[in-house]
């Protein structure tokens, strides 16, 4: 079968109107966007109850969205407007909006980090994006009331709990509930106060000092 050039051109046209009335992609501003992900971002990180918080969150220049509906569709531009609930609207052509974040239940670490955040309209999903955001963690961490010196033993009273914010992620530090990584234990360097502590900056105590006499008991044979 042979289609000619006009019969063509008349099929390119009518697709043509087809995807721009049935799958025309609407524009989410991005003022509008960013907006609702700091709000959102902010009662989710709060919801985990581990301290963190986002300092800053970049988020897309703008996103389209579409369902294939020419009625929902119609609008040329959409105007925003801050819904009562929290979610963001828009005017003309864009229901409610609202945003999930795809966050790791007990991996999240301090510094900046990429989300996946899933755009939903009217709780329909329509859209996947991904946000970075500077996170910050505060903990209630173990520090030094007085300076320590070198192979000088931790004590208990040397020890005082204190609330720190980490902007970065510090692997090995230790907290409030982990004492046994520190007291009794001695220090591999000179340590200042009130500085987060490492457990690696500590080992056993030696069971004998260098030089002292110790007498030694043989059960079998002789030396």
């Amino acid at each position: 079968m042979i289609i000619s050039a006009q019969t063509w051109g008349v099929l390119l046209v009518t697709l043509g109107l087809f995807w721009h009335e049935g799958l025309h992609a609407r524009q989410v501003e991005r003022s509008a966007l960013a907006g609702l992900v700091e709000k959102q971002l902010a009662v989710t990180l709060a919801q985990r109850g581990d301290g963190f918080v986002a300092s800053r969150v970049f988020v897309p220049d703008g996103v389209e969205i579409g369902d294939g509906s020419a009625a929902a569709n119609a609008a040329d531009k959409n105007a925003v407007k801050k819904a009562a609930d929290g979610k963001t609207a828009l005017e003309k052509g864009i229901g409610s909006l609202s945003v999930t974040f795809d966050l790791p239940a007990t991996a999240l670490e301090p510094g900046r980090r990429e989300i996946p955040v899933t755009v939903l309209e009217e709780g329909a999903v329509r859209a996947q994006i991904r946000i970075f955001a500077v996170l910050q963690q505060e903990k209630n961490l173990l520090v030094l009331r007085r300076p320590i010196q070198r192979n000088e033993v931790v004590r208990e009273g040397d020890l005082e709990e204190k609330p720190i914010v980490l902007a970065r992620s510090m692997p090995g530090v230790v907290e409030a509930d982990q004492l046994e990584k520190v007291q009794g234990r001695v220090a591999k360097r000179a340590l200042t106060p009130g500085v987060p502590l490492q457990a690696s900056w500590f080992e056993s105590p030696a069971a004998v000092d260098r030089g002292e006499q110790v007498r030694v008991r043989l059960n079998r044979g002789g030396l």
